[in-house]
């Protein structure tokens, strides 16, 4: 046979042969003499060597901890909070992406009326992670680096722009508020836009 490995698609449970064919490797446990898959993935059998194991289809999802600084994607937005799809802890992209919730008490120093006035859906955003429990990641954007990164006009659609006091459209002149970062990507300090 010139080739000595099989690899095959499988789910927890499935059986992939038996302890005196095989050594059960990683992915995979020995019951009543047989060897089964641990986990979803791909087997890995290996006639040569008489081996048989499980690689994971997935990777292990890594959950950001209590002060780490995430980016995300708003999706959704309600009167005192908003949901942010996260593909970024610190300066890694994951993976998967998962959710985080910013309530409107944890969005800025000052208070804040409606979530409307910290971030609309669509918007980029960082924030700090200030609980993860049980899966659940809770956000602030209570910081001067914190907050909006770039956000599109509610208009038209046009890319926003920073102004010393809140967020313009070049394209139809619509002026939004929006809780930006320092960091906001589109800075425009002309003086004529300051008056």
């Amino acid at each position: 046979m010139s080739n000595n490995k099989e690899m095959k698609f499988v789910t927890p449970g499935l059986k992939l042969g038996v302890i005196e064919e095989f050594i059960s490797g990683s992915g995979t446990y020995e019951q009543d003499g047989g060897i089964y898959s641990k986990i979803t993935g791909h087997a890995n059998i290996d006639s040569l060597n008489k081996k048989v194991s499980v690689s994971p289809l997935t990777k292990d999802l890594v959950l950001p901890n209590i002060d780490s600084i995430v980016t995300g994607k708003v999706v959704t937005v309600q009167s005192k909070f908003a949901v942010v799809d996260i593909f970024k802890i610190d300066e890694d992209l994951v993976g998967g992406s998962f959710g985080g919730d910013l309530h409107i008490s944890k969005s800025n120093i000052r208070y804040e009326k409606s979530i409307d006035d910290v971030c609309k859906r669509g918007d980029m955003i960082k924030a700090k992670v200030i609980d993860n429990k049980n899966g659940f990641i809770k956000l602030t954007t209570a910081d001067r680096n914190l907050g909006v990164l770039r956000a599109s006009c509610s208009s038209c659609g046009n890319l926003l722009f920073m102004r010393r006091n809140g967020l313009k459209c070049k394209r139809c002149g619509n002026f939004e508020r929006r809780k930006a970062s320092q960091d906001y990507i589109a800075k425009d300090f002309q003086r004529r836009d300051a008056r």
